[in-house]
Formats: structure tokens, sequence, C-alpha cells
């Protein structure tokens, strides 16, 4: 299964709240009265709506990060299939169009990954989600981060103090993409810039502690130590609230 992954923000002077309300409304409405033959290269889609965040780190170089509202989830059940449901005549005439409505295309975040699933001690779902993008820093082999990020996310999901909470853990690694094949993806925007993205599930929004413990996990293991692999500038943890769209659950 292959997981697109797109972070975006607000145009320009509209609000948070139209925002998310065209997001919700009218785009999720038209990529579900997509042709069935776009819809054939779509297993499940997913949107995030971020109700708090944490960019860069605070010991780390400063960045100017691009705001998130918004991240959606795309599953498509192969690396082709990504091809042609952004390249499908549909979505090029109605469901493209629409993205320029409410999403700044400068500040878009893209990710094409396959998805890895941490075993919980009692899996189920969650009250609120974290979604944290994760950078490497420069000439990192990603084979080597994704081996000691999968060693990490075992020893997080392990961890005494925060299993209790956890309902959920997923590890979305960056695919290698051709440029070709992603030259005219979602008008162009950057690839993979980000090594991948993790998501867990918590129990409890009005409790935030495990967001917090799930960061301490990483600093120490990932972070902290001196021969780190990842650029903990380019960081970003988000808190968002999830909405499935399709498939449909009764």
């Amino acid at each position: 299964m292959i997981k697109l992954i797109v972070a975006a923000r607000r145009l320009p002077g509209m609000t948070r709240q139209k925002h998310w309300q065209h997001y919700q409304n009218v785009h999720a409405a038209k990529i579900l009265a997509g042709p069935a033959d776009m819809l054939a290269h779509l297993s499940r889609y997913v949107q995030n709506f971020v109700i708090d965040a944490a960019y860069g780190a605070p010991d780390a170089a400063r960045v100017e990060p691009a705001e998130i509202d918004v991240v959606s989830e795309i599953y498509n059940p192969s690396p082709e299939a990504v091809g042609l449901l952004t390249s499908h005549p549909y979505y090029l005439s109605v469901i493209q169009p629409d993205e320029h409505l409410f999403a700044d295309g400068s500040a878009l975040k893209v990710l094409v990954t396959a998805e890895e699933r941490e075993q919980v001690a009692v899996p189920r779902r969650g009250a609120v989600k974290l979604v944290h993008f994760i950078a490497t820093r420069d000439g990192v082999d990603r084979e080597q981060f994704f081996t000691a990020w999968r060693a990490a996310s075992q020893a997080i999901v392990a961890d005494p103090s925060l299993s209790p909470a956890l309902c959920g853990y997923t590890r979305s690694h960056a695919l290698p993409v051709p440029e070709e094949a992603t030259r005219d993806l979602l008008g162009g925007a950057p690839i993979n810039v980000h090594a991948g993205a993790t998501s867990i599930w918590l129990d409890r929004a009005d409790d935030l502690s495990g967001v917090a413990r799930y960061r301490e996990l990483f600093d120490e293991i990932m972070v902290s130590a001196s021969d780190s692999l990842v650029d903990a500038s380019q960081s970003m943890f988000l808190i968002v609230q999830e909405l499935e769209h399709y498939p449909y659950h009764a």
C-alpha cells in the first residue's frame, strides 16, 4: 500500500475556519464524486485538521516554518496508481483546480511513502493524533536512517510510561520517486523533502502528555546523539483531528 501525504496551509488572507470548511465540505465531495475508473486508484482518503503544532526544535538553528493547517493522506494500491490518480482527466479538470481555491501551492509538503505499522499493546481508535514529519541531515543514507528509525519506534512503543495511552502507531517511509513520475504531481510541489512521518494515536484529546513523552523519547533516541541522523530544525509536530472519508464506515 502506498500513502501520499500532503501537508498544506491556507491561502493568504483566508481564515482557518473558511479553509477547513472548503477542505472538508467542498474538496472532499469533489474527490468522492470522481468517476469509478479514477476511484479505482484510491484505497483510502483521510483528512487531518491541525489543532496545534510545533516546528523545529528549541536548540536548533532558527528556520521560518510554513504553518500547516491540514494534512491529507491518500492511500493507493500501488506506486503506479499514484500517477494514474493524479493524471486522470477528472483530477486535472476538477480536483486540481479546486486545490488552488483553498491551499497555498507554494507551501505544500508532499511525501510519497510506504506505511509500516508498529504493534501497540491494545490497538484501538484514538481521540487525537500526532503526525510528526522527520527530516534527515544532508548526506545521510536513507536506508541507514530507516533502520535506526524502525528500532527507535519499537523502543518508543514499548516505553511503559507511554504504552498505556498509545492506541496506534505507524511509520511512513519516503520512497524513491523518479523525477519524471512526479513532475506534474500537485502542481509541481517538491516531493519527499522530509524522510518520512510518524503517526501516533492517543486516548485523550484533553491530555497531551503522551505527545510530550513521545517527543522526549524520540529526541533521546534519534536527536540527542552526537552522530544524529535527524535534522531537528525541519521537524513538524502536528496535533490533528482525523476524519476518514473513504472508504465509508457504518
